[in-house]
């Protein structure tokens, strides 16, 4: 709106300026038609030159309220005649333009009112004769009239101007309005959606082009927000029955001892149980804190170059009694040399609980497959096993802390938590963790480690 009301001003301006400008041209031109007219008829008499309107006047150069005024000079500057409406003591400039052109001026007449006067040189005399004459006359008339109607223009042009800016802002705001009603609808959807309502989805088909896209990005943001905080209630409750479960069995050994005091044995049952469960909860707690420092990125680093391969194959030997026993075949496709810059102890734990879950899930007598290969220049290793009655949704919560499968659910040796503080050690190493289902029952671990500066 500033700027147009900028615009409108400098319009107003500059019309009012060329009309005036146009108004004055016209007036001016109406002097000179008139003192032209009246010097038309020049001659040179007897008693000197003879002008007919100095002989007998106009009625309005004789005085009153809209009276006019002229005067006559010879060359010498000596007044020939002057108007009646001048009066005694008044006179009128004397003017004239380069090369006897005329010139115009405004003035304050005689009277007192606003007037403008035009001043030509006149040629007279006989030809013939070769007696040639000039005189200087000036001609002089109020422009109240033209001063009244400049005022009316100027008036004019400033109501239009203002009554221009008023719709120009009606149209803007009822533009605006129309324009953002779609954007306060938006926002009037976000804002509604809470913790309450995350299964709520922004309706983008009903919106403009230009808000789709954002209204698309805000429901794909609805729905990580939604998994996060299925999987933080699914976290809370686990980690609630994980930390009541123990309390439970701790609460009801004591009880039973409470019960016989003069048993050796329950009391040797309470302290042989009170020392399991109290392991069991310090293990995982151990574990949860171990999850937390890593997400945070505190877990202290030593970064060194690490050769996946021999590190893979150092493993590999730590499992061959636990594979012989399941009847288990380690196969290592690995290309050689596959070395990353990252902290060896770390990808040794990363490596090392992967292989343990693959040997201790995998369906006996299968064959668990390593592949390692460069990508870029980060190292990625796959490692596949074969393992009957899982789902893909099962996978997706791999690494969910506290998710188990139900046979090993009521185990107090598996607590749920390997795989997710695997995750977070791969990403603290700046890498990815993915598990994927394929054919039906192979699963496959996917670790990418990129390389680390040394510095950290």
């Amino acid at each position: 709106m500033p700027t147009l009301a900028g615009l409108v001003l400098i319009g107003g301006f500059a019309l009012h300026t060329s009309i005036q400008n146009l108004l004055v041209e016209q007036f001016d031109h109406s002097l000179l038609t008139k003192v032209r007219t009246l010097t038309s008829f020049p001659e040179q008499g007897r008693m000197g030159i003879n002008l007919a309107f100095t002989d007998a006047p106009l009625p309005e150069f004789h005085g009153g309220p809209h009276a006019e005024y002229f005067e006559v000079w010879l060359n010498d500057g000596s007044v020939l005649a002057k108007s009646p409406s001048l009066g005694a003591g008044a006179e009128l400039q004397r003017r004239t333009g380069a090369g006897g052109e005329p010139t115009f001026w405004s003035l304050t007449l005689p009277d007192g009112r606003p007037g403008r006067a035009v001043g030509i040189t006149v040629e007279t005399g006989k030809p013939a004769l070769q007696e040639k004459f000039s005189i200087n006359v000036t001609l002089a008339r109020d422009r109240v009239q033209l001063e009244k109607l400049l005022r009316r223009l100027a008036f004019g042009i400033i109501l239009g101007g203002t009554a221009l800016l008023a719709l120009a802002g009606y149209l803007v705001r009822s533009a605006a309005r129309g324009a953002l009603s779609p954007v306060r609808a938006l926002a009037e959807e976000v804002s509604a959606i809470d913790a309450a309502s995350l299964k709520s989805r922004l309706h983008a088909a009903s919106l403009p082009s230009d808000l789709k896209p954002i209204a698309e990005q805000i429901n794909h943001l609805m729905d990580r927000l939604e998994a996060a905080f299925q999987r933080e209630r699914r976290f809370a409750s686990n980690a609630a029955h994980e930390l009541l479960t123990p309390v439970s069995e701790l609460r009801l050994a004591a009880e039973n001892a409470l019960d016989w005091p003069d048993d050796p044995q329950a009391t040797s049952g309470l302290a042989t149980e009170t020392s399991e469960l109290a392991s069991q909860m310090e293990h995982t707690i151990r574990s949860l804190l171990a999850i937390s420092r890593a997400e945070a990125n505190l877990t202290p680093l030593k970064v060194t170059p690490v050769e996946l391969g021999d590190l893979l194959e150092e493993l590999e030997v730590s499992l061959q009694s636990h594979c012989r026993e399941r009847g288990l075949t380690i196969t290592r496709n690995v290309v050689r040399p596959l070395i990353v810059t990252t902290d060896r102890v770390i990808c040794r734990a990363i490596f090392n609980n992967l292989l343990l879950n693959a040997a201790e899930y995998a369906t006996a007598g299968s064959i668990i497959r390593i592949d390692g290969k460069r990508d870029a220049e980060a190292g990625v290793i796959e490692i596949r096993n074969a393992a009957a009655g899982l789902t893909a949704a099962d996978v997706e919560k791999f690494c969910e802390p506290f998710w188990r499968g139900d046979k090993a659910h009521s185990s107090r040796d598996h607590t749920g938590l390997g795989l997710p503080l695997t995750k977070a050690f791969v990403e603290q190493l700046g890498g990815s963790l993915s598990f994927t289902l394929e054919a039906g029952s192979i699963v496959a671990a996917h670790v990418r480690l990129p390389p680390m500066e040394r510095e950290r």
